[in-house]
């Protein structure tokens, strides 16, 4: 199942203290290869502008952020940024996740944002969920507490965030 989840799925991950949190477990079915997550350099830079401000930089050290983004790009799929993306959501800046998940491929979009959760999916040929939802929809089969900790902690190979040689973030299969 291909998923493109917004910005602030990732950035609550990243924060999060509860490895039960569905961002934190959206994160770890990526990471268990449950999912696969969609990733544009627009996506990823939205990530690391939000996890530098300096109210969530009380939470998050900068090393940190690095690392887990680190992380996130690896187990990423990759794709070019959308260009010019239709207008189909109340706001605009949220228009391109839409055109990323067409894209891509995706079969839903994770978000927490009301704007985007209101737009229906037969308007925009992807279906938007919570990440509860999205959770609920995966079942028990995306684990808690036992994966977890390798949101902050670990790699998808069990190492350290942030050692060893970085990794290339994987391109779609053409």
């Amino acid at each position: 199942m291909r998923v493109v989840a917004d910005a602030n799925v990732f950035v609550s991950a990243a924060l999060g203290r509860s490895p039960d949190a569905p961002s934190v477990r959206i994160i770890n079915a990526a990471l268990d290869s449950r999912i696969e997550l969609v990733m544009s350099p627009a996506l990823l830079a939205e990530i690391a502008d939000v996890l530098s401000r300096p109210r969530n930089r009380k939470r998050l050290s900068a090393a940190d952020a690095h690392r887990f983004l680190g992380d996130v790009a690896a187990q990423t799929l990759t794709f070019a940024d959308p260009v010019d993306p239709p207008s189909v959501c109340r706001d605009p800046d949220d228009d391109y996740l839409v055109a990323l998940a067409a894209v891509g491929g995706a079969d839903m979009l994770v978000t927490r944002d009301d704007d985007l959760l209101a737009v229906e999916p037969d308007q925009i040929g992807v279906e938007v969920l919570s990440p509860r939802q999205l959770i609920d929809r995966l079942g028990s089969a995306v684990g808690g507490a036992s994966t977890a900790i390798r949101v902050r902690r670990r790699g998808a190979d069990g190492s350290r965030l942030g050692s060893g040689p970085p990794r290339a973030s994987r391109s779609p299969a053409a």
